[in-house]
């Protein structure tokens, strides 16, 4: 049987409660903390991810976009963004990155209003069912 694996993308200052939610909530699950300098990050890919050692990697923005020829590589049950209003223009850097993942779901959790521009709400949801919301212009 293969390994099922989820990847949550957060802010880098809800990093360590992400961490202590998921502990608490998710005891049983291997939790790995994508973070650090280039050197701590290339023993996490050579330790956990390229193994495959883990369950949840839990990452930021910064490092999914410095990162992401790796964390590309993995097939994701589950995609879960955080303040995902960060992708709400289709054309910034992180939005364009995240289009690239392979994953069965993607969840994204925002608490900011639109403001009412069908521009950005197309962009999210174009991200979670491309197919269905493939035409900005149609939509």
């Amino acid at each position: 049987m293969r390994a099922t694996h989820h990847i949550v993308i957060v802010p880098k200052v809800t990093l360590g409660k992400w961490r202590q939610e998921l502990n608490q909530w998710c005891p049983s699950l291997r939790v790995l903390t994508f973070y650090g300098s280039k050197e701590e990050r290339g023993g996490q890919m050579l330790e956990s991810l390229r193994k495959g050692t883990f369950d949840v990697i839990l990452t930021t923005f910064e490092m999914v976009i410095k990162e992401k020829f790796e964390l590309q590589k993995l097939k994701y049950e589950y995609l879960i963004l955080d303040e995902a209003q960060r992708i709400k223009n289709n054309e910034s850097v992180l939005s364009s990155v995240l289009r690239k993942f392979n994953a069965s779901h993607r969840v994204l959790l925002t608490g900011t209003p639109l403001q009412n521009n069908l521009t950005e709400l197309w962009s999210l949801l174009n991200f979670i069912m491309p197919r269905l919301f493939d035409s900005a212009e149609e939509f």
